[in-house]
């Protein structure tokens, strides 16, 4: 174990915080990795005292660290963690989100194919015309319609969005979550980087048109009524993993 103070030239600036943000680090993970490329290799305990992370989330940390690709565990007595070089962790990460966007890309294909087929049943079933179809533009109004269609579900609320979305879609919800459960309603949440869309009794969907995006007037979202689309997503959405 490296003893002593941490060596002042391999001292990373406070700023970087905010850089290793964007590599996917949270707060805590982003403090622990700063902490410990200071020492090169250290104790979870030491880390904890350095970093200001409490004792009992340190350990969490640094194992999330390490299935991230930032850090490796030492087998030694008392264990150590050490970090690992920018140019391992971008080898790391690029590998992961490589993967990761074949796979988004394999279920974005399989999707796209799916609603093609759908989208010609919904045209049949509904005589060639789309009836109660409302394009909605801008963050504030979609959201606000999402609040009003889960007003009125009478069994099911589905939302499928990012892991950011969810949090922001379970945001807006959670002043009604209390009349909903009273009502009997069910209110699922799975996250996915290619579906965002929400489903009411089975057959009322709120579908975005565009990718999640940082400014809100950019959003669009299609509301409509077909049983169809909406029984092809409820079958992509119980295949995902919950969260």
């Amino acid at each position: 174990m490296v003893k002593g103070r941490p060596c002042e030239p391999c001292m990373p600036r406070e700023e970087t915080l905010d850089s290793l943000k964007k590599l996917g680090l949270n707060e805590y993970e982003s403090k622990a990795f700063k902490s410990l490329s200071r020492y090169g290799a250290a104790t979870p305990a030491v880390l904890s005292k350095d970093s200001g992370i409490p004792r009992a989330r340190i350990y969490d940390v640094l194992d999330s660290l390490q299935l991230k690709g930032f850090v490796v565990k030492k087998p030694t007595r008392p264990v150590e963690y050490k970090a690992l070089g920018l140019d391992v962790v971008y080898k790391n990460l690029s590998h992961s989100r490589t993967a990761e966007h074949q796979q988004s890309l394999i279920e974005l294909r399989s999707i796209a194919l799916s609603l093609s087929s759908t989208l010609e049943l919904a045209r049949h079933e509904r005589g060639g015309v789309a009836e109660d179809v409302v394009m909605l533009s801008g963050k504030h109004p979609i959201y606000s319609q999402l609040l009003q269609e889960a007003e009125k579900a009478k069994e099911s609320v589905v939302i499928c969005s990012t892991p950011d979305g969810l949090k922001q879609k379970q945001a807006t919800l959670s002043s009604k979550r209390d009349k909903l459960a009273r009502k009997g309603v069910k209110v699922q949440y799975k996250a996915s980087q290619t579906g965002r869309y929400a489903i009411f009794d089975n057959k009322r969907l709120l579908l975005f048109l565009n990718p999640a995006s940082d400014d809100p007037k950019n959003e669009r979202a299609l509301l409509l009524d077909s049983p169809f689309l909406a029984t092809h997503l409820g079958l992509h959405f119980n295949s995902l993993k919950k969260p």
